[in-house]
């Protein structure tokens, strides 16, 4: 059953959006297929949270009223014009102020950004990895009087 639903759910993915590469990205829908493609999922069911299908779908019978959802057109990919775009967009941004939905947040930028990786792929090419560096500050040196 799940296959079939993986299997209706990508061929209208690829019919609407053009794209066979589309995919739909459950943590950031919104950034990753409405603003990308210009598509909603329109007629979810509601009693079925609209989320991740491993959270959404967690017993036999929402997995099944969700596949007939899509198999019947009750929900469906809808492709929108650029008026309808700016419509949703600003009832995205009313559920966000009203607290129904999380706000997009962005990803924290990573220490090494714009560093060159040394050839093993084992971090930023330097000297002395940041452990190494931190390891040799607080060892404790030898020293030897000759």
């Amino acid at each position: 059953m799940w296959d079939n639903y993986t299997d209706t759910h990508t061929t209208l993915t690829v019919e609407v959006t053009g794209n066979a590469k589309a995919d739909m990205k459950w943590a950031n829908y919104w950034d990753a297929v409405v603003k990308k493609y210009k598509v909603v999922i329109k007629g979810w069911p509601s009693r079925i949270p609209f989320t991740s299908l491993m959270q959404a779908c967690s017993g036999v019978g929402n997995t099944e009223v969700l596949l007939k959802s899509w198999m019947n057109g009750t929900t469906y990919w809808c492709q929108l014009n650029d008026d309808e775009f700016i419509e949703e967009e600003k009832n995205h941004d009313v559920h966000i102020a009203l607290g129904e939905i999380p706000a997009h947040r962005l990803c924290k930028t990573c220490e090494d950004k714009g560093k060159k990786w040394s050839a093993k792929g084992k971090g930023p090419a330097t000297s002395l990895s940041k452990m190494t560096q931190t390891r040799r500050m607080t060892t404790p040196m030898k020293v030897t009087l000759t």
